[in-house]
C-alpha cells in the first residue's frame, strides 16, 4: 500500500565520491515499494526513472540498483557532477542531500551522520541526518558523556554505511576531537568490529587506534585500518565503530568535531 506522505531522506552514504563515480546508498522513508512510481533527482533534474521500459532520452547519469521503502542504491558513473540529491515519489519530492564529486580517488562517509561535519571548537559543528539520537541537534559538536552506571566510562558506538565489501581495498580515518575532564594517563581506544571473526555479535571488536585522551586536542588524527579492508565491512556494507575510554571522572566529556572514514 502507498500512503500520501512525502518521501524523506535521512542520510546518504557516501556523501563524497571520486570523479570515477561509485555506489551511493540513500536511506530514508516513504520511498514506496513500486520502483516505477519514483525517480532520483540531481539538481532538480530527473536523472533516474524507475522503469525498465525503454524511454526516448539520453543515457541517464545515475542507474538504480535497488529500491525499497527505506533504501535506494544508485550507481554514479564516471563524469557525474556534484549537486543536490532528492527522491520524488508520485509527484512528491523529498528534502535535499548534497552529493560531492571531486578529483579525489577516495569515497568517504562520516559517523554518525553522512553529512559533512565542519566547524571548530567554540563554534561547534552542524550535524544532521541519521542517528539523531546520538546528538543534540543544537549546532554544536557531538558530545559523549560517561555512562550512568558509575563506571565512568565513555562507550560510543557508531555506524558508517555505504561501503562495498567485495570491492573495498583500503580504509582510513580522520578524527578530530577533544576531551574535557580527563587525566594525562587516560587512554582512548577506537575499535572496529571484525566481521571475519563472525557475524555480529558473535565475533570480536579489534582496537585499530589508541592515544592519550588528553593529547592532540584540535589536531586531525589519521590512521589506516589493517588489511584486508573487507574484514571490517558487513555484507550489508556497514562499518561498526566503537570509541571506549575509562575517563575516571563522571563529569568528563568527549567532543567530536570530525570522524571521517575514507575508502578505495
Amino acid at each position: 500500500p502507498w500512503y500520501p506522505t512525502s518521501p524523506t531522506i535521512h542520510w546518504i552514504s557516501p556523501h563524497r565520491l571520486p570523479a570515477t563515480g561509485g555506489l551511493v546508498t540513500i536511506f530514508g522513508r516513504g520511498f514506496g515499494w513500486d520502483a516505477n512510481t519514483g525517480a532520483v533527482l540531481l539538481q532538480s533534474r530527473q536523472l533516474v526513472a524507475l522503469s525498465t521500459r525503454p524511454v526516448p532520452r539520453p543515457q541517464p547519469v545515475l542507474r538504480v540498483l535497488e529500491w525499497s521503502d527505506s533504501r535506494i542504491v544508485v550507481q554514479v558513473p564516471n563524469g557525474a557532477a556534484s549537486g543536490w540529491l532528492q527522491v520524488r515519489v508520485r509527484g512528491r519530492t523529498s528534502n535535499r542531500c548534497w552529493l560531492t564529486v571531486d578529483p579525489s580517488s577516495l569515497a568517504f562517509a562520516t559517523a554518525p551522520s553522512d553529512v559533512g561535519i565542519v566547524g571548530r571548537y567554540g563554534q561547534g559543528a552542524s550535524l544532521s541526518g541519521g542517528y539523531a539520537e546520538l546528538l543534540e541537534a543544537d549546532g554544536k559538536a557531538l558530545v559523549a558523556r560517561p555512562r550512568t552506571d558509575n563506571s565512568k566510562t565513555i562507550e560510543l558506538k557508531l555506524l558508517v554505511r555505504g561501503l562495498d565489501k567485495n570491492s573495498v581495498s583500503s580504509i582510513s580515518a580522520e578524527y578530530l576531537r577533544q576531551y574535557v575532564g580527563v587525566g594525562d594517563s587516560v587512554v582512548e581506544s577506537v575499535q572496529l568490529y571484525d566481521f571475519s571473526t563472525g557475524s555480529y555479535p558473535y565475533g570480536v571488536w579489534v582496537e585499530v587506534f589508541n592515544a592519550s585522551a588528553s593529547a592532540h586536542a584540535g589536531e586531525t588524527l589519521r590512521f589506516s585500518l589493517p588489511a584486508p579492508a573487507s574484514r571490517w565491512v558487513s555484507y550489508e556494507g556497514d562499518l561498526f565503530v566503537k570509541i571506549v575510554v575509562n575517563t575516571g571522572n563522571a563529569d568528563a566529556r568527549l567532543l567530536i568535531d570530525r570522524l571521517w572514514f575514507l575508502w578505495q
